[in-house]
């Protein structure tokens, strides 16, 4: 699944590699190694597959409702143009007339390779942060994102197993829209937990939600991980002209932020202190914030 589609297939489903899959090149074999790929609602564009290189076969197949869209980035064999239950349905409709071959499940390899993906990883501070938010995290809450490093943890690293519970920005990279989204998401599915995961640049467009979300009792959480800077920006000056401009911000204190609202706010250094605050937010009637102060070499490392 594409970061936009999280969920969509459980990721705890012997036969889901996901997104975190891209770690050491897991998702790349599979695809190079397959005889036939079938794409469904996927426009192979520069946010999901056009600056990834994905390693395609000959013979691929794209479903979409957009006609345009089918073959733009990527040539394909065959498109199907429709709404992707119906194509599916009628795909399942035909399978049994069609010649059977019988093949071992790759459910062993994927359960491999995700275990190797996570044992290379759980030294490194973005993994560690985003495990205590899974730990913490209902099966069925709402995560919103902004674009920041730590939404590319989130999407590496957080599983969702079910539809329309991972929201990003991921195509605009947007700023402001995680933590009022996650208020929306709250409003629509009152009895689940909604959360966003947000950096402190993101957070500052829109902080104003705080008093929304007080005003009306909406316990949506927010986690702001603090860099003091707009930090994938930074990293790129970093990566392609080696110095940065306009990148650095002034935050401040997000606690007292919060509270000036009449929200709670809390700070969580390392990440059983998130997995606590989080556990603690989940109570209350109100909305939380729960600053994550990170050091810029995380920033620019990861």
């Amino acid at each position: 699944m594409t970061p936009l589609a999280k969920g969509t297939i459980p990721e705890d489903h012997p036969l889901s590699l996901s997104w975190g899959g891209r770690h050491e090149g897991h998702l790349d074999r599979f695809l190079a190694e397959a005889d036939v790929v079938l794409v469904v609602g996927s426009s192979l564009d520069e946010a999901d597959a056009g600056s990834k290189g994905l390693p395609f076969p000959e013979h691929l197949i794209q479903i979409d409702a957009c006609r345009e869209v089918i073959g733009r980035t990527c040539p394909v064999s065959v498109g199907l143009v429709g709404d992707a239950q119906a194509v599916l349905n009628q795909i399942l409709t035909e399978l049994p007339h069609m010649e059977q071959t019988m093949r071992r499940s790759p459910a062993a390899r994927i359960a491999e390779c995700i275990a190797r993906s996570e044992g290379s990883v759980q030294d490194e501070p973005g993994w560690q942060f985003m495990d205590a938010i899974q730990q913490a995290l209902p099966r069925d809450a709402v995560v919103t994102n902004d674009a920041s490093r730590a939404n590319g943890w989130a999407i590496f690293y957080l599983r969702r197993y079910l539809p329309n519970t991972f929201n990003i920005t991921g195509n605009l990279g947007a700023l402001g829209y995680a933590f009022p989204a996650a208020v929306g998401a709250k409003l629509a599915y009152p009895e689940r937990q909604a959360l966003c995961i947000v950096g402190d640049g993101g957070f500052q467009f829109t902080p104003f939600s705080l008093g929304t979300a007080v005003q009306h009792r909406i316990n949506a959480v927010a986690v702001v991980f603090n860099d003091a800077c707009y930090g994938r920006i930074k990293r790129m000056q970093h990566q392609h002209f080696g110095r940065t401009i306009g990148a650095d911000l002034p935050s401040p204190d997000f606690v007292r932020l919060a509270e000036s609202y009449g929200a709670a706010g809390c700070r969580a250094d390392d990440p059983q202190q998130l997995y606590d605050a989080l556990v603690a937010a989940w109570q209350r009637d109100i909305p939380t914030l729960i600053e994550v102060p990170i050091e810029e070499r995380l920033t620019l490392a990861s």
